[in-house]
């Protein structure tokens, strides 16, 4: 019996000591001006905006955030695909307008923003690309933040991984270089429902 009882707390221990936690320490919280502040883009544009469509409404946009004085009144232009940051019902996609001379692009890929930032050499570009592969955070809060190692940044986001039976939200630590590509070091279930769907 006593046999018994050593192996099976061998066991627990071998288990919660290879229970690999994601650690919050040496991360700042993040902030909601963090993500649209100072973008920098590599290009001197006279004006941009950074809009948010619904999936299900292509004519109606929010503006986000721009830069610069708009010479346009009127800028309506509806656009049915962006970037997709969000699924389900809640499906929403950003649009990116720039203004250059006479020169007017509506970027609406991953790539083209990407090509719109250059080099993620700030936080708020990092955190940008995060929100843009569907990456969210909770601002001012211990569970999220990000640091810079390296010239490299280091981010602890949330993503919905599952949206029915069970809605799962998982909590990750992200690795994003200075090319703008996303490596997961980590990830670990952060909440679940299991009789909800979104």
């Amino acid at each position: 019996m006593k046999n018994l009882l050593f192996v099976l707390l061998a066991v627990s221990l071998l288990f919660s000591c290879g229970k690999d936690e994601i650690s919050n320490q040496g991360f700042t919280p993040i902030q909601e001006q963090n993500i649209y502040d100072s973008l920098s883009p590599q290009s001197n544009f006279d004006y941009y905006e950074l809009r948010d469509y619904a999936c299900f409404d292509s004519i109606h946009f929010h503006k986000i955030s721009s830069f610069g004085t708009n010479p346009f009144k009127d800028t309506v232009k509806f656009y049915s695909r962006g970037v997709i940051y969000a699924g389900s019902t809640f499906c929403t996609y950003n649009v990116m307008m720039t203004v250059k001379g006479n020169d007017v692009k509506f970027l609406t890929t991953l790539e083209a923003m990407k090509e719109f930032l250059g080099t993620i050499d700030n936080k708020h570009k990092a955190l940008f690309i995060a929100h843009l592969k569907g990456y969210y955070f909770q601002f001012n809060d211990q569970n999220n933040g990000i640091k810079e190692i390296n010239g490299e940044f280091q981010i602890l986001a949330f993503k919905t991984v599952r949206y029915c039976l069970p809605v799962q939200t998982d909590r990750f630590l992200l690795e994003i270089d200075r090319a703008g590509n996303i490596k997961i070091i980590k990830e670990e279930t952060f909440s679940k429902e299991q009789n909800a769907c979104i």
